[in-house]
């Protein structure tokens, strides 16, 4: 489960590395997205 909460953590800071003098990483997008999708209700849970 850590591996799960902290990929997105690693892919900012490797993106950040790599690729931001080429484009630019929203990270609090991606961790809002990232989040969201974390926690949706399981399929056929009512809301």
């Amino acid at each position: 489960m850590p591996q799960i909460v902290f990929a997105p953590v690693l892919m900012s800071i490797i993106w950040k590395t790599l690729f931001e003098p080429y484009e630019h990483l929203d990270t609090h997008a991606l961790f809002d997205t990232f989040l969201e999708t974390l926690f949706l209700p399981a399929q056929g849970d009512a809301p």
